[in-house]
């Protein structure tokens, strides 16, 4: 465990552990866009409750290292991805306050079982066994898992791995799709807490393979030379969301909802895919 936590160290600066908040303000053009600029995060910590000026602050959890959708630039100690930029201008052109806090997926997603979080972003993909516990907005980039070897390894799929072991990460649809390939084709599964960790088991061989979602390990063996590769094709395909817990916070859904349609309409979304150089969705 030493090794692994040592080759995550080296991986790269900008993946991290552990819990990070972040209140960084965003602005975005308004001119011809109608989004305001004068709104974004706050530092009041409230869950939601009025600040100073009586405005409700929402708390928003996130993961903490899920490139290129949630990333810590090490030189600032604030946060950026697809998912900040966009959760960030959506609350500009709806004109409500966020508090974002970075703090890993297996955590923001307890934060929103336990009532901690008020919503959650954080790559989040909408399921049917999801649903019974939160309310989803409406779908905001497709993603799929894809598997992960070694560089140069001679696995090319999922038939290859009998009775190895496969590295997943907790909490996360890629997991329970682990688990479903598990039982059909007869290999183990090792659970991690944080993408980092996950990737340094297969570098390091304490896994042969690791299952991801496929912008997010494409964009990272592409960031920071990752001895690392993809194989196969993108497996069970579907939509992020953010949630809010089943029956709270209507107004989140459809303040997302709505900003979405706006950024899509005058095309700042596009912008912001085409910052993190993902695929138009």
């Amino acid at each position: 465990m030493k090794k692994v936590l040592l080759l995550v160290a080296a991986l790269s600066l900008v993946l991290i552990f552990g819990a990070c908040n972040d209140t960084a303000e965003v602005h975005v053009p308004a001119a011809d866009s109608g989004i305001s600029d004068d709104a974004g995060t706050t530092n009041a910590n409230v869950t939601p409750d009025a600040n100073v000026e009586g405005e409700i602050v929402y708390q928003i959890f996130s993961d903490n290292a899920f490139p290129p959708f949630h990333m810590l630039n090490p030189n600032t100690g604030e946060f950026y991805g697809f998912d900040v930029d966009l959760i960030e201008a959506i609350a500009a052109d709806q004109g409500f306050r966020i508090e974002r806090n970075h703090v890993g997926f297996a955590a923001a997603l307890g934060a929103l079982e336990a009532g901690i979080a008020d919503g959650m972003i954080a790559g989040m993909s909408i399921t049917e066994e999801r649903r019974e516990r939160f309310d989803f907005s409406e779908g905001y980039f497709v993603a799929g898992q894809i598997l992960v070897v070694p560089r140069g390894s001679s696995i090319s799929g999922f038939a290859d791995l009998a009775g190895q072991t496969v590295a997943v990460k907790i909490g996360t649809v890629g997991s329970i799709f682990g688990e479903a390939m598990a039982e059909e084709y007869g290999f183990n599964l090792i659970f991690f807490e944080d993408s980092p960790t996950m990737y340094a088991s297969v570098m390091l061989g304490s896994a042969a393979a690791a299952i991801e979602d496929r912008p997010v390990i494409e964009f990272e063996i592409y960031r920071s030379d990752l001895a690392l590769q993809t194989v196969g094709e993108t497996l069970n395909p579907r939509y992020y969301g953010f949630a809010v817990r089943r029956g709270e916070f209507p107004e989140l859904i459809e303040m997302f909802n709505t900003g979405l349609a706006n950024l899509r309409a005058n095309g700042y979304y596009y912008e912001i895919l085409a910052r993190y150089g993902l695929a138009l969705n």
